[in-house]
């Protein structure tokens, strides 16, 4: 009987989609002072303050992107 192809597929992501997931996460999770001094320094300029987010974000992702190795990837980004 012949096997189904889906049923032996694991699950894998792209290491560019791994790297903006992880960038992510360090972002959500960490940046609580981040956002609380950014928030006082840009009173009522709610974009810039999105705008200042979205820059650090990506900053973020090209230091990740730079320095990630792809077999080490795989084995330490569940630490983060």
């Amino acid at each position: 009987m012949p096997r189904k192809i889906s049923e032996h597929r694991r699950f894998s992501l792209s290491p560019l989609l791994l790297n903006i997931l992880v960038a992510g996460a360090i972002m959500a999770l960490h940046s609580a002072t981040f956002l609380a001094r950014s928030m006082a320094a840009f009173v009522g300029k709610t974009g810039t303050v999105a705008v200042f987010g979205g820059a650090v974000f990506a900053l973020t992702l090209l230091i990740i992107t730079v320095f990630a190795v792809r077999w080490l990837q795989n084995r330490c980004w569940c630490f983060c």
